[in-house]
């Protein structure tokens, strides 16, 4: 009778059967005891199979009764045979068989395997080490490639940093244009900005503007200076006329003594000196020479001794015969003073020596000067 030895065991002799070794395994129809393959072991006498390496672990010799555990942070597939099946974890990185580094903060890795750890992508963040994903940066914010910490993240275009991590939009009448600012700016004058968030501000349309900046409506756009409010839309001032303000929607007429000759003014001229002119007036051939001033060279100038100018005359007048003024700029007639009696000057004559005796009489003087004008006969 032939007996044979149970699975599991193999043949020593011809009357023993032994059990396989750990490492080794006999099925029920093998004929002797056999080493498991590379990626399996059985780790008991007696094996009848030998067992998978689970993931993770790795058998790189055959009749192994244990299989290797990978290195910390990487990973194997079931029934790997060798120590490079063990690829770095998301969020570690190295060579295959390890060792594997965590990425630093602010990169990542999201795939097994050798590759590298990559920047987290503007807009995010990562403040861990060993990560395999970034964090968003929270809404309103953006960030450079890269950043490590919430901190990385700043704000956007048109919002504020109002906290840590928190950003609040510009208000209306308000905008920034940069990214990471801590404040918004007031629109402009000649500028609004109606929606909050912006990141410029819109311009009023021609020949308007705005009372202050921060405007946050088209309806603050007012006709600018030098412009009035009509059917047509804004239009210029008329000659003779200013506006200094767009609080006011029409124009004002020249003050007296003023004068305008063109449109669109913001101010009116001052008439040159010692002249004047009424409202209104639209050149400087408006303004007319004060009394006791004549005009000359486009210049008022005074009137010379021995002349006089009143109102309503545009030149001065020698005083008459029989007269006399020493005074200049003078504005009336009354300021020719008359001869003594008995004496006699020509027209427009400057002074009391102008006046001679008439025939008959002589100067009365004292101490060899003129007393008062008196003659003697």
């Amino acid at each position: 009778m032939n007996c044979t030895c149970n699975a599991g065991y193999e043949r020593f002799n011809d009357s023993l059967c032994e059990a396989c070794q750990p490492g080794f395994y006999r099925a029920q129809d093998g004929e002797r005891c056999l080493a498991c393959q590379l990626g399996y072991f059985s780790a008991s006498p007696s094996a009848t199979t030998c067992e998978v390496c689970s993931s993770g672990s790795f058998a790189n010799v055959s009749g192994s009764s244990s299989c290797d555990l990978c290195p910390a942070n990487s990973f194997a597939p079931s029934g790997s045979s060798s120590r490079l099946n063990c690829t770095c974890n998301r969020g570690y990185t190295g060579a295959n068989g390890g060792p594997c580094q965590a990425c630093p903060a602010g990169r990542y890795k999201n795939l097994d395997g050798s590759g590298s750890c990559s920047p987290c992508p503007a807009g995010s963040y990562m403040e861990l080490t060993g990560s395999s994903f970034c964090s968003t940066c929270p809404a309103g914010m953006w960030s450079n490639s890269g950043a490590s910490s919430l901190n990385g993240c700043f704000c956007n275009a048109g919002f504020y940093l109002l906290s840590v991590g928190v950003c609040s939009a510009c208000e209306a009448g308000q905008y920034t244009n940069r990214t990471g600012s801590s404040v918004c700016t007031l629109c402009e004058l000649g500028k609004y900005a109606i929606q909050t968030g912006s990141t410029a501000c819109s311009v009023c349309p021609g020949n308007t503007t705005t009372s202050g900046r921060g405007s946050s409506s088209l309806s603050d756009c007012v006709c600018g200076l030098g412009f009035y409010i009509s059917t047509q839309g804004c239009e210029l001032c008329e000659i003779g006329k200013y506006k200094a303000s767009i609080l006011e929607s029409t124009c004002s007429p020249c003050p007296a003594d003023t004068y305008m000759d063109s449109r669109g003014a913001t101010a009116c001229f001052s008439c040159r000196p010692n002249s004047y002119s009424s409202e209104s007036t639209t050149s400087a051939d408006g303004c007319l020479c004060n009394e006791g001033f004549q005009l000359a060279e486009r210049e008022c100038v005074g009137c010379l001794a021995g002349t006089y100018k009143s109102d309503g005359l545009t030149s001065c007048q020698q005083c008459p015969a029989g007269t006399y003024n020493p005074q200049t700029s003078s504005t009336n007639m009354s300021s020719c003073l008359p001869c003594p009696v008995n004496s006699f000057s020509p027209a427009g004559s400057s002074s009391l020596s102008a006046c001679s005796c008439d025939a008959g009489y002589e100067v009365q003087t004292v101490g060899g000067e003129r007393r008062s004008g008196e003659v003697r006969d």
